[in-house]
């Protein structure tokens, strides 16, 4: 009698961790938190704010949404033109040198809340 009733819990419990796992994995929103980068508080805007450089892109996705996205450049990341043929260029060599780092920061909230990882 009491190996039924743990059974019939343990499988009451699975079957609720079952049905509800999508709401208790995905939070695409927490209270309070805005979703776009423009209602965020001060300094959690834009990477300008901290004077880093970078670029804004939206990535369209097959489903049809769309990704907000910001590429960061390290900040002794030079943007001239060099010739590559120059061996003697030291600031071509150093931006070939630095890494690159992918970032995905999860679902809820949104990038600019992010920043401070940067």
């Amino acid at each position: 009698r009491c190996g039924t009733l743990v059974t019939g819990v343990v499988a009451l419990v699975m079957g609720v961790l079952y049905v509800k796992q999508e709401s208790l994995l995905y939070f695409p929103s927490i209270g309070g938190i805005p979703r776009h980068t423009s209602q965020n508080p001060k300094r959690y805007r834009s990477p300008s704010e901290h004077n880093v450089p970078f670029e804004t892109h939206m990535i369209q996705c097959a489903d049809g949404t769309s990704i907000h996205s910001w590429l960061l450049y390290h900040p002794e990341h030079t943007t001239t033109t060099t010739n590559t043929n120059n061996n003697n260029d030291s600031s071509n060599n150093n931006n070939n040198k630095l890494p690159t780092i992918l970032f995905f920061h999860g679902n809820a909230g949104n990038i600019g809340m992010r920043l401070p990882n940067a």
